[in-house]
């Protein structure tokens, strides 16, 4: 009861008395208790936000404020997904450092069956399942934005940001491969010999990890024209394409591999219930075996088909296992702060990767004289990768700090252009220390 209540009224009339707890503090400690009570209550109205400690013009002094539009709401980070982003990252950072340098050096394997079963996990099983789950979790989370359409600013800079990085990119491995290892056999960091091969790496790139960020640009952009087109047509029409590619091109890379990107994106209404439900799961993980099974067994012109079949439900399984390790903070924290900030790791690696094959090639003995213990060739390729993801993370940030940022996204008059008046999201912490989005003008479930 406010003080003003206590007091007679115009007309003559006395209110209530004020209760005991409204009445002044006669003891000195209750004093001190009340004043820290309201500098308690005082410091707390000013950690929130202004949307919810100042009333609307016009509204009464106590009145509850109006509901935040629900655009400029909040949306707190699912950290396991972060956590399975950062999986995917360094295991494409470990392929690379252990197919490319350190497996070739490690000399002859007979005999040594922990050494070759640590090579073919690397080469064969984590070779061919990263970039599935890595495009399968980037589908999900992109799925708004094609369900939103060319005509939304988010999603023309979304193909806009990953079409500046592919071209920005390309250009920094084609030099460091003129400069750094002109004529070398095979290439280190771009295959590029000539103008026809660049122009052939710009149109359909196959060598380097580039070829998934120009899969992302063109599937957005695809996928958000045949918005009108029923899902499993979309999908059949990736999977024979893919096919066709595959057996044309001898390899995955590319186009066969934009299915899984689809696959996330017609499936994100499904996606957390499905890696909630433990049947789901369990069914996942059946097909992921036997069609993974049938991987080995199928001749080379069935593989394809059965890689899809055999990915896509491992896909669940992957975020089903990231939501449960996601417990462990000494798991969860990592990952999830790496999981943040891929972008950096993922084209910053390739240059470091490419340095690495270099000197290894400079020094063999001397890799081979440390990999000629199991266990050190076990955990080289391990250290390696630990190394190369925390220098990438450290040159993105003095990249950026040097005014470099152009390197990772578009220049800011020609995202406003593309965007249409889209301010992309901005992160904060609350005050539990989580992260939370906060979006500006976005229609709402956005991710």
């Amino acid at each position: 009861m406010s003080s003003e209540q206590s007091r007679p009224s115009a007309s003559g009339s006395t209110a209530t008395p004020p209760s005991l707890r409204d009445r002044p503090c006669d003891h000195p400690r209750e004093r001190r208790r009340g004043t820290g009570r309201r500098r308690e209550t005082e410091s707390r109205s000013r950690e929130l936000p202004a949307a919810v400690t100042s009333a609307a013009p016009g509204a009464a002094q106590g009145s509850p404020p109006p509901p935040a539009a629900p655009s400029a709401a909040p949306r707190e980070r699912m950290a396991w997904v972060d956590m399975a982003r950062g999986f995917c990252v360094v295991a494409v950072v470990l392929v690379h450092v252990g197919v490319f340098h350190a497996f070739p050096l490690a000399g002859d394997l007979e005999g040594r069956p922990l050494v070759k079963a640590w090579v073919v996990f690397n080469s064969a099983l984590l070779a061919e399942l990263r970039m599935p789950l890595l495009l399968f979790v980037s589908g999900w989370l992109a799925s708004t934005k094609v369900r939103a359409g060319l005509g939304n600013g988010r999603t023309r800079l979304a193909v806009l940001t990953n079409l500046h990085i592919y071209l920005v990119w390309t250009l920094i491995y084609v030099a460091m491969e003129l400069l750094l290892a002109p004529g070398a056999s095979p290439q280190v960091f771009s295959d590029v010999d000539s103008f026809g091969g660049f122009v052939r790496e710009l149109l359909y790139p196959q060598f380097g990890p580039l070829w998934f960020v120009a899969v992302l640009a063109a599937s957005i952009a695809v996928l958000s024209l045949l918005r009108g087109v029923p899902p499993p047509l979309v999908l059949l029409g990736l999977v024979v394409a893919g096919w066709v590619v595959e057996r044309a091109t001898e390899t995955p890379v590319g186009l066969p591999r934009a299915v899984f990107f689809a696959a996330g994106v017609y499936l994100a209404p499904q996606v957390r219930r499905y890696v909630d439900s433990r049947r789901v799961v369990g069914w996942s993980a059946a097909a992921a075996a036997v069609f993974g099974a049938a991987m080995l067994l199928l001749p080379p012109l069935l593989r394809y088909p059965a890689s899809v079949l055999a990915c896509v439900p491992l896909s669940i399984v992957f975020l089903a296992l990231a939501k449960f390790l996601c417990r462990w903070r000494a798991i969860e924290a990592p990952a999830a702060w790496i999981g943040r900030r891929t972008l950096g790791v993922y084209v910053i690696h390739w240059p470091l990767a490419g340095l690495l094959v270099i000197w290894g090639s400079q020094h063999p003995a001397l890799v081979a004289r440390w990999e000629s213990n199991d266990l050190v060739a076990i955990a080289y390729p391990v250290v390696a990768t630990a190394v190369v993801v925390a220098l990438s993370l450290g040159l993105e940030a003095l990249l950026k700090r040097a005014g470099l940022g152009i390197l990772f996204e578009p220049p800011r008059r020609l995202r406003e252009a593309v965007a249409g008046g889209y301010r992309p999201a901005t992160r904060r912490r609350t005050e539990a220390g989580t992260s939370v989005r906060v979006d500006h003008g976005e229609a709402a479930g956005s991710t």
